[in-house]
């Protein structure tokens, strides 16, 4: 009996240890209370972003989105609160000088007053709205060439009529095509002058040729989705839910040269 009770302890004390050994991770403070979407890191003021639907950062409230000086979370303003987990903020990013968020976010949950509709900008000081803001949500923001990039599920921006994707010049937004998608995007690039979609329509990588939206390599194949764009080493990359025995070139990631 006690040989069996040691062997027991030994094997426990093994697991325990091996999966202690496995937990490389550190902690920032006490992470968040609700889920994180969207990290940002600012190559300007040294800050990382944090977006999400949670209310506390590090026991400090943020309103769904903190910044993180590599010791301690901190709030910006009263954040854009997101209440009980409903709102979220998915994307951050810096454009013309100020850091802009997007999401699910709405008047009923402004932070200081603002009225806000998933998309709002912070000068370092204050939030402040982007126009009139999106009818529904922004998944992702991107910059180029001086330009910001918005995709999600809106089809009015800005009081512009724009299908899923627009983009702003710091002052007003303007369609990509007039072409009306039924379904959302959840990443946009641009890779060689041209901008790129990807998300829940057909799951496939869409680009726009200068008068029309084309599905991209001869598409995505299979029952599967593209989620994630990056343009690395002058190539597109690709992301999502696909393998390679459904006729892909790779399995969940592979690259686009342009031709």
């Amino acid at each position: 009996m006690k040989l069996f009770s040691f062997v027991l302890f030994t094997l426990y004390a093994s697991i325990v240890g091996k999966s202690q050994q496995a937990n490389n991770w550190d902690t920032t403070q006490t992470g968040f209370n609700c889920s994180a979407y969207g990290l940002f890191t600012d190559t300007i003021n040294g800050y990382l972003y944090g977006g999400g639907n949670f209310q506390y950062a590090g026991g400090t409230y943020v309103g769904g989105i903190g910044q993180w000086n590599g010791t301690q979370w901190s709030a910006l303003d009263s954040g854009l609160y997101v209440g009980n987990c409903a709102g979220f903020v998915r994307t951050i990013t810096r454009f013309n000088n100020k850091i802009y968020a997007g999401g699910a976010f709405n008047n009923e949950s402004s932070p200081s007053g603002i009225v806000v509709s998933n998309i709002a900008c912070w000068d370092g000081i204050k939030w402040d709205s982007v126009g009139s803001g999106a009818n529904s949500t922004i998944f992702q923001l991107k910059t180029y060439n001086g330009e910001l990039y918005a995709c999600g599920g809106f089809n009015i921006i800005g009081g512009v009529q724009a299908s899923c994707v627009a983009k702003y010049d710091g002052t007003s937004w303007y369609a990509i095509h007039d072409t009306a998608w039924g379904g959302f995007f959840v990443d946009v690039a641009v890779y060689q002058g041209e901008v790129y979609i990807c998300g829940q329509v057909g799951g496939h990588v869409y680009k726009f040729n200068g008068s029309g939206w084309q599905v991209v390599g001869g598409g995505i194949l299979g029952i599967s989705s593209a989620l994630s764009l990056e343009v690395y080493n002058n190539e597109l990359y690709v992301g999502g839910a696909f393998f390679k025995t459904q006729g892909n070139a790779g399995n969940c990631v592979q690259k686009w040269n342009g031709t």
